[in-house]
């Protein structure tokens, strides 16, 4: 009977042993399995952490240099505004030695023009183009010191570009008079000495420089 025993449980434990070895195996491996999702887990929140990173340091580049370029803009724009202040100074000046040579042509003139009066002349009509040219001059006086006024204004109302075009425009728009009043003065004197067969009386000195002669931005 023993012997008959012992032949059934051989084979039985023969089939048996397998079965707990691979229950062994299935139960590392579910482990393992699970060691490696966390370990998987780990490295992607590693990899999103460092992607983070370098979005950071590339957002931080970007406005950095966007930084350095405002900066740059700013240190540009506020030369410009100094060229132009220098241009708009000399172009002042200038045009205000023009009107001091003119007054002073006005004033030869209309002391001739006593003269010319006194010996019998009928200089009424030159007078009064006399006085009309010196009411210009008076004018032009006026608008050099409002232009000066609103300079500050004039370089606070837009981009460099569009100040420069504005300040040029008001130097032609002051120039053109005041060529004006020196082509009147010449028509004057021409008159004069039609009238007076005087060689002596000579035009007006020249204008210097020219509106045309503006410098481009």
């Amino acid at each position: 009977m023993t012997t008959i025993i012992k032949i059934i449980l051989i084979p039985l434990l023969f089939l048996l042993n397998p079965v707990g070895i691979s229950f062994a195996i299935d139960s590392n491996n579910v482990r393992t399995m699970e060691e490696i999702r966390e370990e998987l887990r780990t490295r992607m929140a590693e990899t999103e952490a460092s992607k983070e990173a370098i979005r950071e340091r590339l957002q931080e580049r970007v406005e950095l240099r966007n930084e350095q370029i405002t900066q740059l803009k700013g240190k540009l724009d506020e030369q410009r505004k100094k060229n132009i202040t220098k241009f708009f100074n000399n172009m002042m000046v200038k045009m205000e030695k023009a009107l001091l040579r003119l007054d002073k042509a006005a004033g030869k003139i209309e002391t001739r023009l006593i003269k010319m009066k006194a010996n019998g002349k009928d200089t009424t009509g030159l007078e009064t183009k006399l006085s009309a040219a010196r009411a210009e001059i008076e004018k032009v006086k006026t608008e050099i010191t409002a232009a000066k006024g609103s300079l500050d204004t004039i370089l606070s109302s837009g981009t460099p570009k569009e100040e420069f075009f504005k300040v040029k425009e008001t130097v032609k728009v002051i120039w053109t008079e005041i060529k004006d009043i020196h082509q009147s003065l010449v028509a004057i004197i021409t008159e004069m000495k039609g009238m007076s067969g005087d060689d002596k009386v000579k035009p007006t000195k020249s204008i210097t420089p020219k509106p045309t002669e503006l410098p481009e931005e």
